[in-house]
């Protein structure tokens, strides 16, 4: 078989989780599997972990290096990984047996540059199915490009995703992101790709924990870099896609009005962030006069019309209309 599969796994101070992380990969049921797991300069034990399952299994690569985030432990993992296929383990979650022999299958069968699938939020012993109704679909670049951005069908997380190394190349994590990096590196990788395939089958374990750096970042107190990271990727979307066909710019734009909204709602319920709100109201107020901001979604359009509302006002309306918040359950 000569494709081989190089999955990377950035680990730090996960030492709980690892065996069953890495064990996951090992029993893969697609063998031509190269396992780099990319120690971030753990102190908890997990850097000699990884050094033992190099022993167990020749498959296993280790890369140690300074602490730098994920972000630069991936892009580490990419510099040193031999596969033309490649995918991604977050280290304190697992992946089912068939995941990568499915994913490989499903891009073969079409001639796709990505394949994707679907996954399950692990909490404690609770588990929430996003969302395994047992489609398939295959989509041409635009409409991989905009599932992506609405976020209907395909998550935002590398993690469910096998890319054939030729799409992500040039693409690299960026390193001054905290937060929301998967995203920027899947449009990246998607706005390359001629054609993606997704089956809805669950075949990867999001584990959340409360002390892990998405957990804290979404529901944790209010955090000044998540803030400026979402805005600063929502722009950057914007950016990219301004230029693409029609339907692409839209996306973008929905996009970045999105970010813009929630920006404004933040900054009215916190302090540290009202000095941002004119300025968020002044970029908001020029994509209104964007040619294509009226045919953005109607729900898009009424929320950015809300945000002139009082907070107080603005939270009693939300809630009447929010849909179930799957992830904070």
């Amino acid at each position: 078989m000569k494709d081989l599969i190089s999955v990377i796994v950035p680990v730090y101070n996960i030492a709980p989780y690892l065996d069953e992380c890495v064990g996951s990969l090992i029993a893969q049921t697609f063998e031509n599997i190269e396992i780099i797991l990319v120690d971030d300069g753990s102190t908890d034990g997990s850097g000699e972990l990884c050094d033992k399952f190099k022993k167990l299994d020749k498959r296993v690569k280790v890369i140690h290096k300074e602490n730098g985030g994920v972000s630069s432990a991936r892009n580490e993992g990419l510099e040193r990984a031999s596969g033309n296929l490649i995918g991604f383990c977050d280290g304190d979650d697992w992946v089912e047996p068939s995941m990568y022999k499915t994913l490989y299958d499903n891009m073969a069968e079409t001639g796709a540059d990505i394949s994707h699938c679907a996954f399950q939020y692990v909490k404690q012993d609770k588990k929430i199915a996003f969302y395994g109704t047992g489609k398939k679909e295959s989509m041409n670049r635009t409409k991989g490009i905009c599932e992506l951005i609405y976020g209907n069908c395909i998550e935002p997380g590398v993690w469910t995703k096998l890319y054939k190394k030729s799409v992500i190349n040039n693409v690299r994590f960026k390193t001054d992101l905290k937060f929301n990096e998967d995203v920027m590196f899947n449009v990246e990788a998607f706005m390359n790709a001629e054609k993606s395939v997704y089956e809805d089958v669950i075949l990867y374990n999001y584990r959340s924990r409360n002390d892990s750096v998405a957990v804290t970042a979404v529901f944790g107190e209010f955090s000044e870099k998540v803030f400026t990271d979402t805005l600063e990727v929502g722009k950057r979307i914007w950016d990219m896609t301004k230029n693409e066909n029609r339907e692409i710019r839209l996306s973008g734009l929905n996009c970045y009005v999105n970010k813009l909204t929630a920006a404004i709602i933040t900054a009215k319920k916190e302090k540290s962030a009202k000095h941002y709100k004119n300025r968020l109201y002044a970029k908001l107020k020029m994509l209104k006069k964007d040619r294509d901001y009226e045919n953005l979604p109607k729900r898009t359009r009424y929320k950015a019309k809300l945000v002139k509302l009082p907070y107080r006002i603005y939270g009693i309306i939300r809630k009447t209309g929010a849909k179930e918040n799957r992830w904070k359950s």
